[in-house]
């Protein structure tokens, strides 16, 4: 549906590793061929030549012939030592100075053109930092995302976050301010889930949409009851 570009190429310098643009702009194309594709698509996860078992415990059906492992959010919990040592690569030491009392990630990017898939509804972040409002300075918000100007028209409508700070931080830097921030809130996004992970591993909290409940508690267990809240993502169209 989206375009994966892949942003940690600088860490991959060790690991042989191939990068392939697949994505088509337009699905026209593939609708016709909806009935073969699907058929086609059974046949090989049924002979195990395609794995699509996102927990790849020791029961899944890797097989000698298996040419790929598919899936979309990963569910097998991830340990604290190996969350750590992510973090340790990722933020490499550094610590962004004057960090944000509230750091919003606000992914919109192609999802502002996409049909099928759109961005957070801005009422439901709106409705957060209302509720939350007598604990931080309005001055103190930051909101990352790739489209500055329009995310300002969709929550500027908020008094608060009217005058918080819009910027498009590149992907280490919305890692470091998300990670190391007194409060985050994510929206629906890979680096945001990846936020929240590590935060978790910090012990800080995070505010995630609640599509991303089944996926944190595969992954965290226990730590997202006390650690992670979710907000309700329905809605979505503006």
């Amino acid at each position: 549906v989206t375009r994966r570009t892949l942003e940690i190429k600088k860490y991959l310098n060790n690991c042989e590793h191939f990068e392939i643009d697949d994505f088509r702009t337009s699905r026209s194309s593939v609708k016709k061929n909806d009935f073969f594709l699907s058929m086609l698509k059974k046949i090989l996860i049924s002979t195990g030549l395609i794995v699509t078992d996102y927990r790849l415990t020791k029961t899944a059906r890797i097989l000698p012939w298996t040419i790929a492992l598919r899936g979309h959010y990963f569910h097998r919990p991830i340990s604290e030592t190996a969350l750590f040592n992510i973090s340790q690569i990722l933020l490499n030491g550094l610590a962004p100075t004057n960090l944000p009392s509230i750091f919003i990630h606000y992914r919109l990017g192609d999802l502002i053109s996409l049909h099928d898939k759109t961005f957070i509804n801005p009422k439901n972040i709106t409705r957060l930092i209302d509720e939350f409002s007598d604990e931080f300075d309005a001055t103190d918000v930051v909101i990352g995302t790739e489209n500055p100007s329009t995310a300002k028209e969709l929550l500027s409508t908020n008094k608060i976050l009217s005058e918080a700070r819009f910027a498009n931080f590149n992907p280490d830097e919305t890692l470091q301010i998300g990670i190391n921030a007194f409060h985050f809130i994510g929206t629906n996004s890979k680096l945001s889930l990846w936020i929240s992970l590590l935060r978790a591993n910090f012990g800080k909290t995070s505010l995630m949409p609640e599509e991303f409940r089944k996926t944190l508690e595969y992954t965290l267990g226990d730590k997202v009851t006390s650690l992670i809240g979710f907000y309700s993502s329905t809605n979505q169209n503006v």
